[in-house]
């Protein structure tokens, strides 16, 4: 019988199992290698049952001692463990596995940003009192600060005045200002079934009632919202339309354009979330642009660059002051970093800036293909986002397979974070900047892939992770 044949013949896992190859070193530490190997790879999980010694010393064509020798290794290293009468398993050893996190949604790092920031430094030294850098700024930014602004939004919002930007320490502290400014607690602001986390958790810590309303792959429903609004006695929305987290879809422009019309027919109120706005390579018009007087307008380098500049900016509706939201920051943060909004600015000036998020646009695109070549089942992505969406099929359980990647060293984000209210369809965020390269995001979806194979029906225990 061939090795491939004896492969089939068993119902344990044997995939990955080799050939034991000449001139590579002891055999017993082959097999511990390969074992170790599938183990990292998620091909092997906590409490797959090992092949019995005498099975896989035939599979290999070695002496029942050799395996013998590599499975004492494997329990020494707490990789597998006995069970009297039933053989071995894998153990779980959280310390045995690389973590890789693929639940936060941040970019790639990249090794040009402390250089960057350190020739940025080198500049301002020549052009700015450094004692100026180090005091309080009050106000919504300098006006090379908001010019800065202005000239990096440009491809999204075309020309508009500075006097509008109000730079802020990061969008979720815009968004908790701006739901400081335009609400009340035990006002009714209306959403996405599915949105960002940090604007529900914002709005529960200002009080306030979370209303959804349904969208189809083109975005919101616009009859919808209305209906919400009406019954709800709602002022407030709140979006994020490019590259929507979590689902990874971005609204069409016919869509844009009929939820404008809504918002400006009955006087609603729009935060427009746009964090990964610049990301395409023909980034799509915001719903500002068709709503200028409607719409708050915030934009974030933490998803486009860095996360660790903390710099983000919004762009108050037209004829509407600035200085109430400055008010507001100014009251809950005092400001906005100095240095760090005058690194920003220098970045945008000079084109570090764009160099920066081209690079990060092809950096997207290969994790994106590489995301879609590897998982399997119903996956939404754009081609340059940070994360990918995976829908969940009947009997999918997101609480169960958080608790199963984390045995095989991964963190990914299930739908239930994302729902303000519960009970929609369940699914899973896969971010994929949290790899340090394409060699381990390959490692971690790999594993991820096995975990799903595994989820394919109901899964039982879990829980919150």
């Amino acid at each position: 019988m061939s090795f491939a044949e004896k492969k089939k013949t068993t119902s344990i896992k044997t995939h990955w199992i080799y050939p034991i190859k000449p001139g590579n070193g002891a055999r017993y530490k082959q097999i511990v290698n390969m074992v170790t190997a599938a183990i990292d790879a998620g091909e092997l999980l906590p409490g797959d049952r090992m092949p019995t010694q005498r099975e896989l010393a035939e599979m290999l064509k070695v002496d029942l001692t050799t395996v013998t020798r590599a499975y004492n290794e494997l329990r020494e290293r707490n990789l597998t463990q006995a069970a009297s009468g039933r053989g071995s398993f894998i153990s779980y050893q959280p310390d045995t596995l690389s973590h890789i996190d693929l639940s936060m949604n941040t970019p790639p790092g990249s090794a040009k940003i402390l250089p960057l920031i350190s020739r940025s430094l080198e500049r301002l030294q020549s052009s700015i009192d450094a004692e100026s850098l180090m005091t309080y700024h009050v106000g919504a930014g300098s006006a090379v600060e908001r010019n800065a602004a202005v000239k990096w939004l440009k491809p999204l919002l075309g020309e508009f005045d500075s006097q509008r930007v109000v730079a802020c320490p990061g969008a979720q502290t815009a968004i908790s200002a701006l739901l400081s400014l335009l609400t009340k607690p035990g006002d009714v602001v209306v959403t996405d079934e599915l949105t960002y986390p940090g604007f529900i958790s914002a709005a529960r810590q200002h009080n306030l009632q979370i209303v959804t309303v349904a969208a189809d792959e083109q975005g919101m429903d616009p009859d919808g919202l209305i209906h919400a609004c009406k019954t709800y006695g709602a002022k407030v929305v709140y979006l994020n339309p490019t590259i929507h987290n979590p689902t990874a879809l971005t609204i069409s422009a016919g869509r844009r354009k009929a939820i404008a019309e809504a918002l400006t027919a009955h006087n609603l109120t729009l935060i427009e979330d746009d964090p990964y706005g610049l990301l395409p390579d023909e980034p799509p018009a915001p719903i500002a642009t068709l709503a200028p007087h409607n719409t708050w307008y915030v934009s974030t380098l933490s998803k486009c660059l860095t996360p660790g500049v903390r710099v983000a900016w919004v762009i108050c509706p037209e004829s509407t002051s600035w200085e109430p939201l400055a008010g507001v920051i100014r009251a809950n943060v005092l400001i906005a970093n100095p240095l760090m909004l005058a690194v920003t600015a220098d970045w945008i000036n000079s084109g570090a800036a764009m160099e920066l998020l081209q690079e990060l646009r092809q950096e997207n695109a290969q994790r994106v293909a590489l995301a879609n070549s590897i998982l399997p089942g119903k996956i939404i992505s754009s081609p340059f986002g940070l994360h990918v969406w995976l829908a969940g099929e009947a009997g999918f359980d997101p609480h169960s397979l958080v608790h199963s990647a984390a045995k095989v060293g991964l963190g990914i984000t299930p739908s239930y974070v994302f729902s303000p209210v519960g009970g929609v369809l369940s699914g899973i965020r896969i971010s994929l900047g949290g790899a340090r390269d394409l060699s381990q995001l390959t490692n971690a979806l790999q594993r991820l892939n096995n975990v799903l194979k595994n989820a394919s029906q109901p899964l039982t225990g879990g829980g919150y992770v």
